[in-house]
């Protein structure tokens, strides 16, 4: 009798191990919420600022190089150092102007951000909507298309004509940013390697 207890232990043992295991799904729903709370929380986040790598190309000619870029509330500014137009430059922009300058000196300005640098670069470089996409969230008021992972976070966006594709998420202060992204649009194209993140506090934390 103990034998055959035995071996219907091992019987139930072994068809609990081999049977299938099923994987939770995430409805569409629920991923299209996890990605609303992350980009609330996100938003009140109104500084931070990113140090990596910027590359554009018109299809016939770019460059690359450094970039670090500041970002605040009521101000925006970019420095790059590379082999991308007039090589180094600094772009400084703020809701009714933005300031161009360039390693020689030239100083250039203009109403809107992108309205300058279309002005210098030759196409339009979506820097307002960079700021959004960069943080790995669509412009509001949204994507014409949109693909989250299985943790809402966008591997492709479709939003005022350009493409754009997320590399590898990582962990920075809590939150969950992109390493890499690649906008494509006519073929033009934007790339941005992240290095690092500096993620100031949350309007929440500062109440």
């Amino acid at each position: 009798m103990l034998r055959g207890l035995l071996l219907g232990s091992c019987v139930v043992v072994c068809l609990a191990a081999c049977a299938p295991t099923q994987k939770r799904t995430v409805e569409t729903g629920d991923l299209e919420q996890v990605y609303q709370a992350r980009a609330d929380y996100l938003q009140t986040i109104r500084h931070w600022s990113v140090e990596g790598r910027l590359a554009i190309s018109d299809s016939n000619e770019g460059g690359s190089g450094r970039l670090f870029w500041e970002h605040g509330p009521d101000a925006s500014q970019i420095s790059f150092r590379g082999a991308l137009g007039q090589g180094a430059w600094q772009l400084d922009a703020r809701p009714d102007a933005a300031r161009l300058e360039i390693a020689d000196g030239r100083v250039y300005h203009a109403a809107t951000v992108d309205e300058l640098v279309r002005a210098q670069v030759g196409w339009r470089v979506p820097v307002d909507a960079l700021a959004w996409w960069i943080r790995g969230l669509a412009m509001p008021p949204g994507a014409e298309q949109k693909q989250l992972d299985d943790q809402g976070r966008p591997i492709f966006l479709q939003q005022l004509g350009w493409s754009i594709e997320f590399g590898k998420y990582l962990q920075h202060a809590g939150a969950w940013l992109p390493s890499r992204l690649t906008a494509r649009r006519d073929g033009y194209s934007v790339k941005l390697a992240v290095r690092a993140w500096q993620l100031g506090p949350s309007d929440d934390a500062s109440d």
